[in-house]
């Protein structure tokens, strides 16, 4: 598990802002979790269903995930296929990955997870993100590598509560982007939580 403070302090400090007050369920809630674990694996053109089967088998994962979607495993750790030839594992390690198969690469401390839920979530996003946030399009466990103010993030989504993974360096600002839109709404900040990704 990584271990880090939170990095989102000066952007997200803990409170009310907006409209949103202690007495009222806020229309949104941030909270920063702090216990990413994030690796990627990549394979050779040649070698995609052997590392398919690695993952599959050391997660214990029941199949390997489309492009752009992801499966979870009965501990709640996710696979995800974020590239024809790279998955993104959250929430475990990968398998021993030899070089004539594939590479790894810890991305633990490159990402930071923001949770955002709330009636307005899917509101807010989809001023933000080219992304069809309706639930018919967007189902609980669909995953969207996607563009937020020209940055590349993960999108997670899991029923009414998304998950972001954003770039370390581009975070605290992605961030204040993310509270500027949502002030119109109303929202909570909680304190960060050292918690891994909560899933349905």
């Amino acid at each position: 598990m990584a271990n880090r403070p939170a990095l989102l302090n000066t952007a997200l400090p803990p409170g009310f802002y907006g409209r949103a007050t202690a007495n009222d369920y806020p229309p949104l809630v941030f909270q920063e979790r702090t216990a990413l674990v994030l690796h990627q694996v990549a394979a050779w053109p040649n070698t995609v269903e052997s590392i398919e089967r690695q993952l599959v088998n050391k997660g214990g994962y029941s199949a390997a995930p489309g492009f752009s979607g992801a499966i979870l495993n009965s501990s709640g750790h996710r696979l995800v296929r974020v590239e024809p030839l790279k998955w993104w594992l959250i929430g475990q390690a990968p398998p021993v990955v030899q070089p004539d198969d594939g590479a790894t690469l810890d991305l633990s401390h490159a990402r930071i997870q923001l949770d955002l839920h709330g009636p307005a979530a899917a509101e807010l996003l989809n001023r933000f993100l080219p992304v069809d946030l309706r639930p018919s399009r967007c189902p609980a466990g669909q995953v969207y590598m996607t563009q937020l103010h020209h940055t590349s993030v993960l999108l997670l989504c899991d029923d009414a509560r998304y998950s972001l993974l954003l770039p370390t360096s581009f975070a605290v600002s992605l961030a204040e982007l993310l509270c500027d839109g949502a002030r119109q709404f109303g929202y909570q900040v909680l304190p960060p939580s050292e918690s891994e990704l909560q899933t349905t």
